[in-house]
């Protein structure tokens, strides 16, 4: 049960998600997804995702101990689009607030007319305190040590083809049909999502004094979803799309094989879940309606049980947020941009001073590919 609940609820969230991109209650929450919403050209969302069960029977102590770490953080993606300048910005943030505390964060710009990516250096050269003092423990103290002899790492960013070219990979820049298909296949989601929620009846849907709307689903649901998304990734239209997408991403070795792995994937999980009587699944979803950009904020809060074992627990909560646009920051000058070499120089620079301390003097190496 505890793998194709998660899946079943992963992959819910996820059409969520992409789908996001007289009025009766069903109807403002179905007008969310209509195919005609567009996002402004300039834009901000927010993704947040957080873990609220995850426990199975017979879990090992060290099981338990990383499922509780798992409930007690939460990560962001906070995404802002610039359709003009063509380029976006996307700021994760990973909050730790159990036993271990920090927070780890992450900057990212995207030149989105090359699909070039530029993560800056700022977040991992002055992290928050608390996760500094897990780097150097971690490193017996070289961490700190080597920031501070590089003070002008807060300023500089690792470029993506960089990162590529470290793995001898080459990045092929984003073409106009990865775009187009981007665009069809969501289109594609909206509309499914529209159908599937058009069924239900009427007065499943809620709305409050605050106009935020609300359906639950049920394990009954859950299978109908599923039936749905095997008809959704069968389809020649949709599978078209994904391998255009994924292929110019080079994340599959052989496409038709691998998707057809997931349509299996699928027929298995809901097979599973009809055959299984004592699963039980609730999905909430609430939906604060925006007539400009569809919604102002969707929250997701999906579980997975066990009617005979109260042990068997899968939960966790989605929200996806449309927020006032955040400017994107401009991208990264050329002077700006941290080498292959330079890179190379300060992980193995850390990784010595770890394992030979102070005695060990780096200056005088060149860590570079010529210089090894």
């Amino acid at each position: 049960m505890k793998k194709k609940g998660l899946l079943i609820a992963m992959l819910f969230s996820l059409v969520m998600i992409l789908a996001a991109c007289g009025e009766s209650a069903q109807e403002k929450f179905i007008a969310a997804f209509d195919s005609d919403n567009e996002l402004p050209d300039q834009n901000t969302q927010k993704v947040t995702l957080k873990m609220d069960e995850l426990s199975f029977n017979g879990m090992e102590a060290s099981e338990q101990t990383t499922a509780n770490m798992l409930k007690d953080m939460s990560f962001s993606a906070q995404i802002s689009t610039d359709k003009k300048a063509e380029r976006s910005e996307a700021k994760l943030s990973l909050d730790s607030n159990g036993l271990v505390q920090f927070t780890a964060g992450l900057d990212v710009l995207t030149n989105d007319k090359t699909g070039e990516a530029y993560i800056a250096l700022k977040d991992l050269v002055e992290p928050d305190d608390n996760l500094k003092t897990l780097l150097d423990q971690a490193t017996n103290g070289a961490y700190s040590e080597v920031i501070a002899e590089h003070p002008d790492l807060k300023d500089k960013y690792l470029s993506s083809s960089e990162l590529a070219s470290l793995t001898g990979a080459e990045q092929e820049p984003v073409s106009d049909s990865v775009l187009k298909a981007s665009e069809d296949l969501r289109k594609q989601m909206l509309a499914m999502m529209k159908d599937y929620f058009g069924k239900f009846e009427e007065d499943r849907f809620k709305e409050d004094d605050n106009g935020v709307i609300s359906v639950t689903l049920n394990k009954a649901d859950a299978v109908s979803f599923i039936g749905e998304l095997e008809k959704f990734f069968a389809k020649d239209s949709v599978k078209k799309e994904m391998k255009t997408i994924l292929e110019s991403q080079g994340a599959v070795t052989d496409f038709n094989t691998e998707y057809q792995n997931i349509i299996d994937g699928l027929k298995e999980a809901n097979k599973a879940l009809k055959e299984n009587k004592s699963t039980d699944a609730k999905i909430k979803v609430e939906l604060t309606p925006d007539k400009d950009k569809g919604f102002k904020k969707v929250t997701i809060k999906t579980n997975f049980s066990d009617k005979k074992d109260s042990s068997q627990k899968v939960g966790f909560t989605m929200r996806v947020e449309n927020l006032d646009y955040q400017k994107v920051a401009d991208l990264p000058k050329a002077d700006q941009i941290v080498s292959n070499d330079e890179f190379q120089q300060i992980v193995q620079e850390i990784v010595i001073k770890m394992i030979y301390g102070d005695d060990f003097d780096t200056s005088n190496y060149d860590f570079s590919e010529n210089g090894l």
